[in-house]
């Protein structure tokens, strides 16, 4: 019996065909079959070798050259394949399962000609969701059924769930016929899905080649979740080495013309927080309110500027509330029969005005919508609540939305979401005189004193800061550097996905990284991803992990824990799936550098 240790797990099986070249005793070097691998350690298989021993070098020299090669070219192995079946179900049963960790090498299935037809009459698998108490509604109890019970047992007294359209499938009852997860491959040739809740589905890191197949009503065709726990080495390459952040916008303001005041309408009118702009003299002719892009009076603090006898002089746009300077801001509770009461102070919205709404942490109040114009209604006499209508008509109506719940909300009623004689825009009609104008602040206004005569002044302006960059210019960038000593490396492609390596800066198995005095040029792994463990506890059935940086996990992400040592349970470096080592799911993160998982199978120390 041979043994061999490589310099990195082989992920080799019993019985897997490989081909041994390049050791100095030719003696070694054979095509044959992996007789045994070692349970403790994914370095290490055997296999056997004949003949005469006596002047077989017992521990050959290594120079580096020594290669182990899977043979392809055999037919001593064969995928499983699944040909020319057909089922069929009104009760959601699932297709097929190709689930890699129950097997072990490549994985790989073949399925032909496979039929199903999964619909689904039991309303126990589906939950409807009400909008009013923001829950899905489980009023039919989740009991096993059996035999001649199931039919009549699995109906809900009220609602048809299976027959309503905006019923879905309750979670952990979904159907699926070709479900592929866990690194297993499946080549999928003339399969009919019909009616399932899936009908393709692969999850953490499985693969199918689907091929002159079809998917008929249900609810998904074709879903993928997750990705394989240790990435392919050719993709476990590349490094980042900068971040190049998007180009500075350079602060030099630039005068943007507009229109003109007219003098004469504004000296008569005698109302200095009221600019007459000439020309518009006609309610259906309103004012451009953007020019050359930009919004005037959507800036903070924005001001109109005029040059007269060559002086400039400028004054405050405000919003009609004549307060309010671009956005007015207010902090909302949880609505109550539709109504939003301001969390302190007193708003000066209108009827009809155009808002929107956020939330802080998501959570915004059912039937309203992110980045979406609603139109206010004011109680008579309140400057404390409001209600949301969907359109003008509606507010003027006094006819809200229906809103339940929400929390951590902000309302802004903004210049950027209105138009010339909307309600809160800084451009408005004044009927009385017949006139469009901008309304302006009082104080600081300089330009309503240098008024004199008739006629228009020059254009007036307003300035901004020209954002000049190219759209390549406002991103922000990373230089992925691949090293040239990697023959079989993959350059990153459209689509893509960077994340951080799935293995540790520490090559072989020894630990002789921690040990270093120096490194050359040629070394360019050393110290890649440290993602160290410090220190290991157990408390049944919790395993307790600190890290030696900052580990970034979530509740639910999958990690792999290798080369930690227990003396209880004789674990060493290189020990798998024994005591603390294995494949586990977070299941909580105590902070940003301890987490934990369980262990249900074993007592380390």
């Amino acid at each position: 019996r041979i043994t061999v240790t490589t310099s990195v797990p082989h992920e080799l099986n019993v019985g897997t065909p490989i081909r041994i070249s390049g050791v100095s005793d030719n003696f070694y070097n054979i095509t044959t079959k992996v007789s045994e691998v070692d349970a403790n350690n994914p370095n290490i298989f055997y296999y056997n070798a004949y003949g005469d021993v006596a002047f077989v070098t017992a521990n050959p020299s290594i120079n580096g050259s020594e290669r182990v090669t899977v043979e392809t070219d055999t037919v001593s192995g064969a995928s499983p394949y699944i040909f020319n079946c057909s089922m069929r179900s009104v009760w959601g049963m699932n297709g097929m399962h190709a689930d890699g960790s129950k097997a072990t090498g490549f994985r790989s299935m073949v399925v032909a000609q496979f039929t199903g037809v999964s619909l689904q009459k039991d309303d126990r698998a589906f939950v409807k969701y009400t909008k009013s108490s923001r829950d899905y509604s489980d009023n039919i109890l989740i009991t096993p059924q059996y035999g001649s019970n199931l039919s009549s047992n699995s109906s809900s007294s009220g609602t048809v769930y299976h027959l309503d359209p905006n019923a879905i499938y309750r979670s952990g009852w979904e159907s699926t016929h070709i479900k592929v997860s866990n690194d297993s491959f499946i080549q999928i040739v003339s399969v009919f899905a019909i009616g399932y809740n899936k009908h393709f589905e692969c999850l953490s890191g499985g693969d199918a080649s689907i091929t002159n197949s079809n998917s008929n009503f249900g609810q998904i065709s074709l879903s993928a979740e997750g990705f394989k726990a240790e990435a392919f080495d050719k993709d476990n390459t590349s490094f980042i080495t900068h971040i190049i952040p998007p180009r500075a916008i350079e602060r030099t303001e630039i005068d943007i013309d507009w229109l003109t005041i007219d003098i004469a309408k504004t000296i008569s009118v005698a109302n200095n927080t009221r600019l007459y702009l000439f020309g518009f003299d006609s309610e259906d002719t309103a004012p451009p309110i953007i020019t050359q892009g930009y919004r005037v009076g959507a800036r903070l603090n924005d001001k109109l500027y005029v040059d007269i006898d060559s002086t400039q002089y400028s004054a405050d746009i405000l919003m009609s509330d004549g307060t309010t300077s671009s956005t007015k801001q207010y902090s909302v509770g949880t609505p109550s029969s539709n109504i939003f009461t301001l969390s302190s102070g007193n708003h000066t919205l209108s009827t009809g005005e155009k808002v929107v709404i956020t939330s802080d942490d998501g959570n915004l109040p059912e039937n309203l919508y992110t980045n979406t114009v609603y139109y206010v209604i004011v109680p008579s006499g309140s400057t404390t609540t409001f209600k949301l209508a969907a359109s003008l008509n509606d507010a003027d109506n006094d006819d809200p939305i229906a809103v339940y719940g929400g929390t951590n909300l902000k309302v802004f009623s903004r210049v950027t979401d209105k138009s010339s004689g909307e309600v809160g825009h800084p451009v408005q009609w004044d009927a009385a005189n017949s006139q469009w104008y901008l309304n302006v602040a009082s104080s600081g206004n300089t330009i309503y004193p240098q008024l004199s005569g008739t006629g228009e002044t020059n254009p007036t302006y307003v300035k901004r800061i020209e954002d000049s960059r190219s759209l390549d210019e406002k991103i922000y960038k990373v230089r992925v550097v691949v090293p040239k000593e990697l023959p079989n490396a993959k350059t990153p492609e459209s689509g893509f996905i960077l994340q951080e390596s799935s293995s540790t800066g520490v090559r072989g198995i020894d630990g002789t990284d921690f040990t270093l005095s120096g490194i050359t040029t040629s070394e360019y792994d050393y110290n890649r991803n440290p993602s160290f463990i410090s220190t290991c506890s157990f408390s049944t059935p919790t395993a307790t992990v600190v890290t030696e940086l900052p580990h970034n996990l979530t509740v639910g992400d999958s990690v792999i824990i290798r080369n930690v040592t227990d003396t209880l349970l004789n674990t060493g470096i290189a020990t798998f799936n024994k005591g603390y080592n294995g494949t586990f799911e977070v299941s909580s993160v105590v902070d940003d550098m301890t987490f934990t998982y369980d262990i249900s199978d074993q007592t380390p120390g």
